[in-house]
């Protein structure tokens, strides 16, 4: 009878971890992989930290609230950061009429107030004409790791998405239509938003 009670026992058992491992697998079978799958950042759903400094261009200051209304993709960069320079294209095309909402612009942040030269070369070079602020204390209240790093703030002003590395046109237009589309179900437009 012993024998009987642990036959049943094992076959039991190993029918269990026959369980978790089809359900793990079916788990993992549909995850993203890691490189797809988006950072997690405490500022998810939060105010966006401010960014306020004089700008690259050296024509007066500007500030991340002076956009409030608007998607605005905060984009922290340096000329001398190989990913920043392959993504610059992918940035310039969203800026293009035909690739963006109305509402949604691209602000850069100067992740090295050192790079003054090389980084208005590169912004002139690419076609890139968005305003770049030099504000050091942002890359501690974003919590900047590496570059090329990018938030997504909503027409709240609101902090929808962060990107480690590249960002595409493709990433950016879903999580814009995303926003929008529920933006319009909580009946909140940009012009709301703005006042």
């Amino acid at each position: 009878m012993t024998a009987v009670w642990r036959g049943s026992r094992a076959m039991w058992a190993a029918g269990a971890v026959g369980v978790v491992a089809a359900v793990l697998i079916a788990v993992l079978a549909r995850s993203q992989p890691v490189a797809q799958q988006m950072p997690y950042s405490p500022l998810y759903g939060h105010p966006a930290p401010a960014i306020s400094g004089d700008l690259l261009a050296g024509r007066g200051r500007a500030s991340l609230s002076q956009y409030k209304g608007h998607f605005v993709l905060v984009n922290f960069m340096a000329s001398w950061c190989e990913p920043c320079r392959q993504e610059m294209p992918s940035l310039v095309a969203f800026t293009r009429a035909d690739a963006k909402p109305d509402n949604a612009v691209v602000v850069g942040v100067q992740y090295d107030p050192t790079d003054n030269a090389s980084l208005r070369s590169l912004m002139i070079t690419s076609g890139a004409s968005w305003p770049i602020i030099k504000d050091q204390a942002a890359m501690v209240s974003y919590g900047v790791n590496g570059l090329p790093e990018s938030y997504l703030v909503d027409p709240l002003g609101l902090v929808l998405e962060e990107w480690d590395g590249e960002v595409s046109v493709p990433q950016l237009k879903l999580v814009i239509a995303r926003d929008t589309k529920l933006l319009a179900q909580m009946a909140v437009t940009p012009t709301t938003a703005a006042k």
